[in-house]
């Protein structure tokens, strides 16, 4: 007779742990100063549960104590920069590459230590994680605010990766080379080092494989969770049909992975090693996760792998939801910053909101088994889609429309995508190449792609330039756990309430006044040339002093920032130098004003001409070749401006020729022009 199940976790509650651990993060992270005093009154709370034997009151206190003390503990060392020029050595934890840079994250050994980021702007030589580099460079500090509202702010990034400087490095034997680089590799790599280079193995015989270049970037993405090779215009196709979160590594990408591993692992079932074949399955998944990085969405999804499959072997039940709170408190307590990521509010409100919603959006009564699984995919997609709109809009700024049908091609074909790669693999390392197979992918990829494409681009795919305050996320997530309520209850309360709530959330939303001037111009940074970012009503236009020829590369690489701009402005991003006359920005040619304030760019004419007005800045660009007498004498402006893209030698004459005149000058346009 077998043994009736015992709850596995179900003992302790996490729910109400999970949220005072990140409560306490939130506490130690934005009252630094001050978390020492939440800390005692914890200590009074744990004191008086204590007394009145409330376990769950002292757990609660307890976890907000850890929140506070994990933030303070993970807090990095500052670098100390001095501005000056020094040699510097560090170890290689994480390594980005492109088409022509490489962003290196590294642990300093020098120093008092601390982590910092080196861009290298060059592909060789290879920088693998690992790695110990010496070179020579000045360290800046990092970014914390952004230069124009909707840029990426690279403080925020930083925080969670423990980096608190930069540093940027030109290799020797490049044309502009002004520093020298020494890779060291290890002798004996650790762990993660060979973990490491075994997902940049696989990563190249995804290449290697025979597909396409498109599908192999797509794979890349899909099964590794490196999507560096994805087309940013992929990923806008994706994000606008309500899909991008097939290109990041999930519960989804998970589950296959899972799903192949059982089968690999089925004939030991049927040999009556069904517990050994979990164990199996359970050590892969988290070769799997080590592989590929321990994002938080795949840890939270081997978490919950993991305690389904233990129950099973431990003959016990599991709970989701303990399972993704523990996953959540795991992640959190080593690295807490994750609490303020969009990767880990996305993974953990779509899978909550699937726990929540899926079940009770799925009727009782008896109906065909495909057409159930088609009704319960659907509110798997509606319930993640709901958990995830407003934080999505929140970040992002948009929320997809037609997730729906776009989401139903992708669940088909992803798994059978992934599936036929991996065997592809396995084919090819044994010196088989099936050409049908390479077909099958590619052309179930070009499937893909031409379907989302389709989708994206009806119109009203996506509703942009949705910019809210902050507490309206509190009102619609109090809204949807009221309506969680009402169909898990059966109370009609809690469904007016949630009317109430969402309804309220909407007019405040449409009645507020726009959180933006009429006009503004913010000057974007760029290693290459200057690129100022105007706007006036619905016309944002890029003005730059690049040559015509690089207007595609700076339309091309500034893109993505300046279309996430222009979106949240409902506005329409134009091509590098259009004519734009506005009542408050006027850009003709070499004169660009921006209300009170005069540009002339010197250097887009081969001779110099005096202006109508007398400019603010005169904007002194790689194609000026005279003197800066000349500019003073015909521009006469209030100040020179040296654009910060002029090579080194053009520099230091023209310093040397204004500190000669006394004439103001600086390096750069203002940040902010309108």
């Amino acid at each position: 007779m077998d043994r009736p199940r015992r709850p596995l976790l179900a003992s302790v509650p996490l729910l109400p742990v999970a949220l005072c651990l990140m409560a306490g993060i939130t506490t130690g992270s934005f009252c630094a100063r001050y978390w020492i005093y939440g800390a005692a009154i914890m200590a009074a709370l744990c004191f008086i549960g204590l007394w009145k034997k409330q376990s769950m009151l002292v757990l609660m206190a307890v976890s907000v104590v850890a929140g506070m003390l994990t933030t303070d503990v993970h807090t990095p060392p500052e670098v100390d920069v001095t501005g000056r020029e020094a040699v510097f050595t560090g170890v290689a934890r994480s390594v980005k590459r492109y088409d022509f840079s490489q962003w290196v994250t590294l642990e300093l050994t020098c120093g008092s230590g601390g982590r910092i980021w080196l861009r290298l702007h060059a592909a060789l030589p290879a920088i693998e994680v690992g790695d110990t580099l010496q070179f020579v460079s000045v360290l800046e500090t990092v970014d914390r605010e952004p230069r124009f509202p909707g840029e990426f702010i690279p403080g925020r990034q930083a925080r969670r990766e423990g980096v608190t400087a930069v540093a940027e490095l030109i290799p020797d034997g490049c044309a502009e080379s002004h520093a020298s680089l020494n890779v060291i590799k290890p002798d004996h790599p650790g762990i993660s080092v060979w973990m490491s280079r075994q997902r940049e193995r696989f990563i190249d015989a995804i290449y290697e494989s025979g597909i396409s270049a498109p599908s192999a970037a797509f794979l890349t993405a899909v099964l590794t969770g490196e999507s560096s090779y994805l087309d940013y215009d992929l990923k806008a196709t994706f994000a606008t049909a309500g899909i991008a979160h097939i290109l990041a590594l999930s519960g989804m990408h998970v589950s296959v992975i899972a799903f192949m591993v059982s089968l690999l692992f089925f004939p030991l079932g049927l040999a009556g090693k069904r517990r050994m074949a979990m164990a199996l399955t359970i050590f892969v998944l988290w070769s799997y996760a080590f592989m590929t990085g321990l994002s938080p969405s795949v840890f939270r999804a081997v978490v919950m792998a993991t305690v389904v499959f233990g129950g099973i072997m431990l003959r016990r039940d599991s709970s989701p939801l303990n399972s993704l709170c523990l996953a959540a408190i795991v992640i959190l307590l080593f690295s807490p910053d994750e609490l303020f990521s969009p990767g880990f509010q996305l993974s953990f409100a779509a899978v909550a909101a699937i726990i929540m919603f899926a079940f009770e959006l799925t009727p009782g009564w008896k109906m065909p088994v495909f057409l159930r699984l088609i009704w319960q995919w659907t509110a798997v997609c509606i319930s993640a889609v709901a958990g995830t709109a407003a934080i999505s809009a929140w970040h992002f700024h948009q929320v997809p429309v037609y997730f729906i049908p776009a989401n139903i091609p992708a669940a088909l074909l992803l798994p059978c995508l992934m599936g036929g790669e991996i065997f592809l693999i396995f084919m090819n390392a044994i010196g088989i190449q099936p050409e049908w197979l390479v077909g099958f992918v590619d052309t179930g990829y070009a499937w893909l792609a031409e379907t989302t494409g389709f989708i994206s681009s009806l119109s009203g795919a996506s509703l942009h330039a949705i910019v809210f305050p902050w507490w309206l996320l509190v009102t619609y997530y109090a809204g949807l756990v009221a309506a969680w309520l009402s169909l898990k209850l059966r109370n009609d309360f809690w469904g007016i309430m949630a009317g109430i709530l969402f309804l309220f959330t909407f007019a405040a939303y449409m009645l507020m006044p726009p959180f933006y001037p009429r006009a503004e111009a913010y000057v974007v940074e760029y290693p290459y040339a200057t690129v100022i970012v105007a706007r006036e009503g619905n016309r944002c236009v890029l003005l730059s002093d690049a040559p015509p020829s690089q207007y595609g590369r700076v339309e091309k690489e500034m893109g993505r920032t300046l279309r996430d701009f222009a979106n949240m402005r409902g506005a329409v991003l134009e091509p590098v130098n259009t004519v734009i006359k506005g009542q408050e920005i006027f850009a003709v040619g070499n004169v660009w004003c921006f209300r009170d304030k005069v540009v002339v760019l010197v250097g887009l004419r081969r001779e110099l001409e005096p202006v109508p007005v007398r400019p603010s800045y005169a904007l002194v660009s790689g194609r000026y070749y005279g003197s800066m007498e000349d500019v003073k004498e015909i521009i006469d402006p209030d100040t020179i401006v040296l654009a910060p893209s002029l090579n080194e030698k053009q520099m230091r004459r023209y310093m040397a020729e204004l500190d000669t005149m006394g004439m103001p000058f600086r390096i750069g346009l203002p940040g902010t022009l309108l």
